[in-house]
């Protein structure tokens, strides 16, 4: 808390607004930054919602991944888990649009980036974290596989965090294809209509 309330006050004193996404995505960079000295580490990244090419314009050497999970297990996940409150058409309409940004921003900046799709990384987790590790420039270890068995901040406090429970059993391919028993006719026909050309294996 107090490391937090030290980047607040710098950032008051150089009369940074949280209004604004810069604003916030500086604090973001200096508390990153902070703990990743701290620790004594060479990478920091997190998971964002924020405007990529902001993003890729305050750090040209950061990779970018988006994972794709199909939307028809997304949308048994939505309906099943949490409060969302999406339609069939909104989540695969919102579902297309991410993947169709990602790959126009990739297209038109030329980041490192990648797509992880994340029936391959359940099913071949080592191939895929390898391809990760090769792009970001470390080195694959089989340790990395074992990530729930470690004493992380996210399983001591998961602050409501959806995924918690299901990130203690470790990569698996339990939520693989829940939509063949989730979900009805009607909602897979809007849903295909909308995102179909871009689900695999359909």
């Amino acid at each position: 808390m107090t490391e937090i309330m030290d980047e607040l006050k710098s950032l008051a004193k150089n009369n940074v607004s949280f209004d604004t996404s810069t604003g916030r995505l500086d604090f973001i960079d200096a508390l990153m930054k902070r703990k990743m000295h701290k620790e004594g580490k060479n990478y920091w990244g997190g998971k964002t919602q924020a405007d990529l090419y902001e993003l890729h314009k305050r750090h040209p050497d950061a990779c970018f991944f988006i994972m794709v999970r199909d939307i028809r297990d997304v949308f048994a996940s939505m309906c099943n888990t949490g409060s969302f409150a999406f339609t069939a058409e909104e989540a695969a309409a919102l579902w297309k649009k991410r993947i169709l940004d990602f790959r126009e921003f990739v297209s038109r900046c030329k980041p490192k980036g990648m797509e992880i799709c994340y029936q391959e990384l359940v099913s071949k987790p080592e191939t895929v974290l390898s391809k990760a590790c090769q792009l970001i420039g470390l080195e694959y270890n089989s340790d990395m596989l074992s990530y729930h068995k470690k004493n992380l901040t996210l399983f001591q406090n998961p602050h409501g965090h959806l995924s918690s429970e299901q990130l203690k059993e470790g990569l698996n391919t339990q939520s693989v294809g829940r939509w063949k028993k989730d979900l009805e006719d009607r909602d897979l026909d809007s849903i295909m209509a909308i995102a179909g050309e871009l689900v695999d294996g359909r």
